[in-house]
């Protein structure tokens, strides 16, 4: 479950795009970009070193990579990140977490995916600190800053596009 995080996304930017769903479509791609976002500005601020790293432990996800990422981000000797060298940096909040949020909120009109969707985000959940990727914290971090996200979206969408902006709309 964890490692579809990915496809999970493009499949929803495929899907909603074939549907002609615009708005969801919209607010998928606002979400992506603001908790993306700030999930960069968190590493930058708290930096935490995963379980793994920190306690020493072999995950079940091979990590070797990321957790060299990351001893090198705190011991100093990482001094430049390159676009395909991401996935390890950031492990408060989870990002996981808050793009399975993420997916399962742009299907919520449409039952017959969002229940599947749900299902299965409910094992990213899970499996993000179950895998030894995460602390159960940076899961548990994820939901306020994605309900955030919520609110940014209505609000802007009042502000901004003068539509009502109800929250579960």
């Amino acid at each position: 479950a964890y490692v579809s995080s990915i496809p999970q996304s493009t499949l929803t930017i495929v899907g909603l795009s074939l549907l002609g769903d615009r708005e969801r479509l919209w607010e998928f791609a606002f979400h992506l970009h603001l908790l993306l976002a700030a999930a960069l500005i968190s590493v930058a601020l708290w930096p935490a070193v995963c379980p793994p790293a920190y306690y020493g432990f072999t995950p079940v996800i091979d990590m070797t990579r990321l957790i060299g990422q990351i001893q090198g981000f705190h011991d100093g000797s990482l001094t430049t990140i390159h676009r395909d060298q991401l996935e390890g940096l950031v492990s408060f909040p989870s990002f996981h977490a808050a793009g399975a949020l993420m997916v399962t909120w742009a299907w919520r009109r449409r039952i017959w995916v969002a229940l599947p969707v749900l299902a299965l985000n409910l094992c990213v959940l899970a499996s993000t600190f179950m895998t030894g990727v995460h602390y159960l914290i940076d899961v548990i971090a994820a939901v306020p800053m994605f309900f955030g996200s919520v609110l940014v979206y209505r609000w802007w969408l009042r502000r901004f596009l003068g539509k009502p902006g109800l929250l579960l709309a």
